[in-house]
């Protein structure tokens, strides 16, 4: 009788839950935020274009603010430092903030296609026509310590870093002429590769590299004909490539307009909310397609792609119109919810 018995009945994992759904402010700010950032003493640091960088608390009001132009910030591993960058172009002015002292002084201006958004407080990485450039920002001027790629291999895309790893997606020519493309994967600070997965199936405008985990992909898929109660079936389809036996894909309803974006492991795929007029963020890390957690940013221009930031243990996410709202990494807990303005 025992074993004809149905297996008793376990409940999920303690670990299983449903996506929080978390809405930021629903007006805007009146400054633009470019990029932001929660440290871990809870303030947040934030990137205002022209109208310069303020330390904010999690409520909005401002602890400090410098006159610095600024649209990326680049945080310490460590929180004791960032840089602040400001882009004309490919040319990028960049002056260093030490938050300890809350001083800032100028650095260097360089021609750069992209830089990462972290770094271990010394050494920068950044990337040009020619491959992976390394810079010690502790010298005077921009200083060379480590070249990757370059000649016939091809960056293609960003570069996605944490504190002990970092991927891209290279493309070198084969002996028939063809090209290989390839996710590849160092350990830092080394720069000692570990991995080169060829990637059979790559859309560039689709994809966005994770650190640590593998290529995450967000396919659209437009509907031939309108269904469903309010009309509209086009959705995308997201998929973690590893190398290893595939996970499972992941439908999500809507149409991803400029693909997946990144931070280190953590990923946010932002598509229109259901009336058109502000973002959906399904956010979530590399452990697989499923999001942690869904972001609203109600009325916002959708001609402006929403920011993600992993830092300390907080993720922040952002857009143009001023809004800036933060999670625990686990997407469960919000930590901080603001309007940037000038008035506090």
């Amino acid at each position: 009788m025992a074993a004809d018995l149905a297996k008793p009945h376990r409940p999920a994992p303690h670990g299983v839950r449903a996506a929080a759904v978390h809405s930021a402010a629903d007006r805007p700010g009146t400054l633009p935020v470019l990029d932001a950032a929660v440290l871990g003493s809870g303030a947040v640091l934030v990137a205002c274009g022209q109208a310069g960088v303020r330390l904010l608390t999690s409520d909005g009001r401002t602890k400090a603010q410098w006159d610095v132009p600024a649209d990326q910030l680049v945080l310490a591993d460590h929180g004791g430092s960032a840089l602040l960058v400001a882009g004309y172009g490919q040319t990028r002015e960049i002056s260093r903030l030490d938050l300890a002292t809350r001083t800032v002084r100028p650095w260097t201006t360089l021609r750069a296609r992209q830089i990462a958004g972290s770094y271990d407080g010394r050494h920068l990485v950044t990337a040009d026509g020619d491959g992976i450039l390394v810079l010690d920002t502790l010298a005077p001027g921009p200083t060379v310590v480590w070249r990757e790629l370059g000649g016939t291999e091809r960056l293609v895309g960003t570069v996605a870093r944490t504190a002990d790893k970092c991927s891209a997606v290279v493309v070198s020519p084969l002996p028939d002429g063809s090209p290989l493309v390839e996710l590849w994967r160092w350990d830092l600070p080394g720069w000692e590769l570990r991995s080169r997965m060829v990637l059979d199936a790559f859309h560039p405008d689709h994809c966005v590299p994770l650190a640590s985990a593998g290529l995450l992909t967000a396919v659209p898929q437009v509907a031939d004909e309108p269904s469903g109660p309010d009309g509209a079936s086009d959705r995308t389809v997201l998929s973690l490539v590893t190398g290893l036996p595939p996970t499972p894909a992941r439908d999500l309803a809507g149409i991803a307009p400029s693909g997946p974006i990144g931070d280190g492991d953590h990923w946010a795929l932002p598509v229109p909310d259901p009336a058109g007029t502000g973002f959906l963020l399904h956010t979530g890390s590399g452990a697989g397609p499923a999001p942690t957690a869904t972001v609203l940013f109600p009325a916002a221009d959708l001609r402006h792609t929403p920011g993600l930031r992993r830092h300390a243990d907080a993720v922040t996410y952002w857009h143009r119109s001023g809004r800036i709202l933060a999670t625990t990494p686990d997407g469960a807990t919000v930590l901080a919810n603001l309007r940037v303005t000038g008035t506090r």
